[in-house]
């Protein structure tokens, strides 16, 4: 009988924790199994964690209960059990020392209880065993090795970019990338750092090994190059690390590269409003304006080069904070919609392109919203796309006050100013009410005259403005 520890992390900083899950990876049958005693075999057994050191030499603790150090499986029904279902997992955490320091490592073992022979049963006995036939092995727990990161030391920057210095995510199989290591400051001392993993069979690194000279913050660069084949295929996710065990200093966070498979193609998500233009926008204000119409914007997709095979792809549009659904309305209903790149054509068609359209408010801002599209496909030798559509907002703020005069200063005994209050837009519907108050530091000192001279505010009080629809009277 075979078990492996899996831990969700092989490195974790000071203060956190992971789980362990224990992995059966013995078909168990004719030979080797658990033996049930009753004819409903009902019986299960559990694989006990440990730590070597012994717990609270590095940090690292197990829960106290003995129950929730263990993962216990449950065989199946009828006859010998041919796998088993494991229930729970276990936490390992670490608490945190508060004192700068160097990484360091830490075993979690198992141990399976068993019995060797057919000692202790007997007819109607329920409990039961890990048995062992003549010639087989005992059970074996391979134990995982924890990595545990000091946190108050400082964590390394990994640095993956293009030629230009940019930040690269993302590269085509064949293309190549810069990756370097690097510290907020220069230390006194060097830094030696591993790249892992340091093989691979999607790419390639010219050094896995990098060292962060003395009083310097930035390490020489290697070279990162995508495996290329001429096998079209997914697109791949590869994750680098830089690691150290050098004191005062810890891991960097993991940096996720994207491989783009060279054989397949990337599809594009085509803006055009009802207008004919491509521009990325839609605004507010054009719903009731006739022609160029530039509130609604049609959607299609296309391919690089017209391919033998349709292409069906799933549209979606999502709403970027701050902006909301409640700001634009789509053609279709439900989240999706399809579009079809028929065969021997590069784009589907735009007569028939499903519609996106901006909602006229009367909210003022932001300016502009944002509107995420994203054409999925599951189509072999094709990749998705993503475009962002901007709704341009037409509201101004609701009310604006506009001092008439040279300053913001008047005489006492008789000074006056004049100020004008308007609104952004025309009121709609029914009419609208303005308070205007009055806030002197001294209430007896001003008097303020609202509308023209029909209303008197005494200081400290208040008063209002109406505006009234067109029309109105």
């Amino acid at each position: 009988m075979h078990f492996t520890l899996v831990p969700s992390a092989t490195r974790v900083v000071e203060g956190g924790s992971i789980t362990v899950r224990v992995r059966c990876d013995t078909v168990c049958g004719n030979s080797l199994g658990l033996f049930a005693q009753d004819t409903h075999r009902y019986s299960t057994a559990y694989v006990e964690l440990g730590l070597t050191p012994d717990p609270g030499t590095h940090g690292a603790s197990l829960p106290a209960a003995a129950a929730d150090r263990r993962v216990v499986f449950t065989p199946r029904q009828n006859g010998y059990p041919d796998g088993y279902t494991p229930s729970g997992m276990v936490t390992v955490s670490v608490a945190d020392d508060g004192m700068a320091g160097s990484s360091r490592q830490v075993t979690i073992t198992g141990t399976a209880p068993y019995t060797p022979n057919w000692a202790g049963y007997t007819s109607g006995n329920r409990n039961s065993f890990w048995y062992v036939n003549s010639g087989d092995a005992e059970p074996f727990v391979t134990s995982a090795t924890l990595t545990i990161l000091d946190a108050d030391a400082e964590q390394l920057t990994l640095n993956i970019t293009d030629t230009n210095g940019d930040p690269v995510t993302s590269l085509t199989e064949g293309d190549t990338a810069s990756v370097s290591v690097s510290r907020a400051s220069a230390g006194s001392s060097a830094v030696t750092v591993m790249l892992a993993p340091a093989t691979s069979s999607d790419y390639t690194l010219t050094m896995a090994t990098l060292t962060i000279p003395a009083n310097m913050t930035d390490s020489p660069t290697t070279t990162f190059t995508a495996t290329s084949n001429t096998m079209a295929g997914p697109d791949k996710q590869v994750t680098l690390t830089a690691t150290t065990s050098t004191t005062g200093y810890r891991d960097s966070a993991p940096a996720t590269l994207t491989i783009l498979d060279a054989q397949t193609e990337t599809l594009s998500l085509n803006i055009a409003n009802t207008a004919a233009t491509t521009d990325d926008s839609i605004d507010e204000s054009d719903q009731d304006a006739g022609t160029p119409d530039t509130s609604t914007t049609r959607v299609s997709v296309s391919r690089p080069t017209t391919g033998t095979a349709a292409v069906t792809v799933t549209l979606s549009a999502a709403a970027v904070s701050p902006a909301t659904s409640a700001d634009f309305t789509t053609s279709w209903s439900g989240a999706t919609t399809t579009l079809t790149i028929p065969a021997n054509m590069t784009s589907s068609p735009t007569a028939t392109a499903p519609t996106i359209m901006a909602v006229d408010n009367d909210t003022d801002g932001p300016e502009t919203k944002l509107v995420t599209l994203t054409a999925a496909t599951t189509a072999s030798g094709y990749r998705g796309a993503m475009r962002t559509l901007t709704i341009n907002d037409d509201d101004m703020s609701a009310l604006t006050v506009d001092e008439g005069g040279d300053g913001t200063t008047v005489a006492e005994n008789g000074g006056t100013d004049t100020f004008d209050v308007q609104l952004a837009s025309e009121p709609r519907g029914s009419s609208v009410t303005v308070a205007v108050e009055v806030h002197p530091d001294d209430t007896a000192e001003c008097q303020v005259s609202v509308d023209g001279g029909t209303t008197y505010v005494a200081a400290g009080g208040s008063g209002t403005l109406t505006f009234l629809p067109s029309g109105s009277s």
